[in-house]
C-alpha cells in the first residue's frame, strides 16, 4: 500500500494564488483580444501611451527630487510632494476622460482602463529600470521585458498612423 503524497503549506498557498490570479489574467486577455479586433480602444495613439507613462514617471522623478531636497528644506520637499500629487491626479483624470470619450460604453471603458493602466505603467517601469537599474542583470532583465511588451502595446494602439495628441478619435 502506497502513502498519499504530502503537500506542504507553501505549495497550497502558491496554488491558491495562481487560482486567484486566473480570472484577472483572463479578463486582461479578453481586453487585449477585443482591442486587437477593433472592438475596444485601449490606447488612442502612441501619445496616449506616453500620457499613461506619465503616471509612472511623475512619481519616480519627483520622489527622487523630494528625497534629495527634503534633507535641506522640509517645506520645499513637502510642496514638491503636493505638486506631484496634483500632477498625478490631473494626468489620471485626463486618462479617465480620454478613455471615456474613446469607449462611451461604461463596461468597455472599465475594461480599457483595466488593460491600459497596468500595461503602460509596467512598460514604463521597465524602461525606467533599464536606465536606472542597480546591477547589469537588472538592467538587462528590464530591457528584455520592455522589448517583450512592445508587440502587445502595438496591438493595443488604435491609431498607429497619427500622433496628434488632442485630436478626437474618428470611428
Amino acid at each position: 500500500m502506497t502513502e498519499a503524497p504530502t503537500v506542504s503549506e507553501s505549495e497550497i498557498q502558491i496554488a491558491f494564488w495562481l487560482l486567484a490570479l486566473i480570472p484577472f489574467i483572463l479578463l486582461f486577455a479578453v481586453g487585449v483580444w477585443m482591442s486587437s479586433k477593433g472592438k475596444l480602444v485601449v490606447y488612442r495613439n502612441y501619445n496616449d501611451l506616453m500620457v499613461v507613462g506619465l503616471l509612472y514617471m511623475i512619481p519616480a522623478v519627483m520622489l527622487a527630487y523630494v528625497l534629495l531636497i527634503s534633507e535641506e528644506s522640509v517645506t520645499v520637499g513637502s510642496s514638491l510632494f503636493v505638486i506631484m500629487v496634483v500632477l498625478e491626479f490631473l494626468v489620471l483624470l485626463f486618462v479617465f476622460v480620454r478613455t471615456w470619450i474613446d469607449n462611451p460604453n461604461p463596461i468597455k471603458m472599465l475594461l480599457a482602463l483595466y488593460v491600459k493602466l497596468p500595461a503602460g505603467i509596467f512598460f514604463f517601469s521597465r524602461v525606467f529600470e533599464a536606465f536606472d537599474g542597480e546591477t547589469r542583470s537588472k538592467r538587462r532583465n528590464s530591457v528584455l521585458w520592455a522589448l517583450l511588451m512592445l508587440p502587445l502595446l502595438h496591438v493595443l494602439v488604435h491609431d498607429k498612423k497619427n500622433g496628434r495628441a488632442l485630436r478626437r478619435l474618428r470611428q
